[in-house]
Formats: C-alpha cells, sequence, structure tokens
C-alpha cells in the first residue's frame, strides 16, 4: 500500500509542479508526512 501512495504522490507532483493555488502541493506535503509517521501501517 505504502508503495502505491509513494507512487501516485511522485505522478501527481510531476503532473501538477505549477499549482498556482499551492493546494495540491499543501495536500501532497500532507499526505508524505503521514506515510512517514510511526503510526502509518505498512
Amino acid at each position: 500500500m505504502k508503495e502505491y501512495l509513494e507512487s501516485t504522490i511522485n505522478q501527481v507532483e510531476v503532473h501538477y509542479l505549477d499549482d498556482k493555488n499551492n493546494r495540491i502541493s499543501k495536500a501532497i506535503d500532507k499526505a508524505k508526512k503521514i506515510l512517514a509517521s510511526p503510526n502509518f501501517i505498512k
């Protein structure tokens, strides 16, 4: 599951590099923090 989420995050980053409102960037950062959390079940 973690690998799938990381792959999805990477794809979104590539396609939305020019996010004008920064909403997507904030969502990606939040998702990365969740994945890095020790509470995330791998």
